[in-house]
């Protein structure tokens, strides 16, 4: 597991999210179907040690 995707879009609270990709710097990539908002989601990471 490790990594969990975005789950609401931040400006509608929308849950009708598109995954886009990942950026240069590790973010995940997310546009929202329902408002279109554009925005980029850091994955928590669970590292051990």
């Amino acid at each position: 597991m490790g990594m969990k995707g975005a789950s609401r879009c931040p400006g509608c609270k929308s849950t009708h999210l598109e995954y886009q990709g990942v950026d240069e710097t590790g973010a995940q990539k997310w546009r929202c179907r329902n408002c279109g908002t554009r925005f980029t989601f850091k994955p928590t990471e669970t590292k051990s040690g």
